[in-house]
């Protein structure tokens, strides 16, 4: 019986390492392209949705940051439209301040409202910042327009020496009277026995 004869290979060890050659460069090529393409345009700024449009058209000074990991939409205001843009948000619905935190950033302090419009099923973060971090370290006050702001601003006052301008009775709420200094700042130094007393 004749031995069934072994196809012949189509293309030569020469010719499959051109091929690869080839398609290496090509795939270099394309990266390169792609990324001159990102870089000669940056991605557009996001877009906030209807009833967010609608809402920041109203309120000058603010800018839309985009959703966060949480799905959180994120809010810049400037600080002088903080108490326009609160009220204005009370009466679209937004009548949940669910919490209200003191940040210490590199240059500045600043505060974070998480909102929700229970109804409609939106979720808001509107953060605010001092210019820099020299004292008065001062920002507005949105206990008038949230009741459940009160305690938030005075935890944060207490803490980092945030002053709320327009709060009631802004008055330290977790450590006592005669504490001296904010212990949450990256400045505070402890007395020598580790009390926060003088």
């Amino acid at each position: 019986m004749a031995e069934e004869q072994k196809p012949k290979p189509k293309f030569t060890p020469e010719q499959i390492e051109e091929m690869k050659k080839a398609a290496a460069a090509k795939k270099a090529a394309a990266a390169k392209a792609a990324a001159e393409e990102e870089k000669a345009a940056p991605p557009p700024p996001p877009e906030p949705p209807a009833w967010l449009s609608e809402i920041l058209q109203q309120c000058r000074g603010t800018e839309y940051m985009g959703p966060d990991s949480n799905h959180w939409e994120r809010v810049q205001v400037a600080n002088d439209q903080v108490v326009t843009l609160a009220r204005t948000l009370k009466e679209k619905g937004f009548n949940y301040l669910t919490s209200l935190s003191g940040v210490e950033y590199r240059d500045s302090f600043g505060t974070v409202l998480h909102l929700y419009n229970i109804e409609q099923k939106w979720q808001l973060c509107v953060q605010y910042r001092t210019a820099d971090k020299n004292d008065p370290v001062s920002l507005p006050s949105v206990s008038a327009i949230w009741p459940t702001a009160d305690w938030h601003e005075r935890e944060s006052y207490d803490l980092l020496g945030i002053r709320y301008e327009g709060h009631p009775d802004l008055r330290r709420l977790l450590l006592p009277d005669d504490t001296q200094g904010h212990p949450l700042r990256k400045d505070f130094v402890p007395t020598n026995d580790g009390s926060l007393k003088i």
